[in-house]
């Protein structure tokens, strides 16, 4: 339970993992993401969006700068150490 006032007080705690009795990592995490909400003046906790209410990405087309071409075109060179792409692959 917090307690509101300033600074925000922890007045008891409870987990329901092994470590619960004490001062679990869960309630640690909750304490650091609640400092966190504070520091940024969040109001209200964002929703969490899992990937199945999110649109498919697996489809999309990477935009990384690549273009299409021939293959008789490509230039293929050992890669060497500590050296930047000339524009071989």
């Amino acid at each position: 339970v917090l307690r509101d006032s300033d600074p925000v007080v922890l007045i008891s705690n409870l987990c329901s993992c092994v470590a619960g009795t004490a001062v679990c990592n869960h309630t640690v995490a909750l304490l650091f993401q609640t400092a966190h909400y504070s520091e940024l003046n969040v109001q209200v906790v964002p929703p969490v969006h899992t990937c199945t209410e999110t649109e498919q990405q697996w489809h999309k087309p990477r935009t990384s700068g690549l273009k299409p071409g021939p293959v008789n075109k490509m230039v293929i060179t050992k890669p060497r150490l500590n050296r930047l792409s000339e524009g071989g692959i």
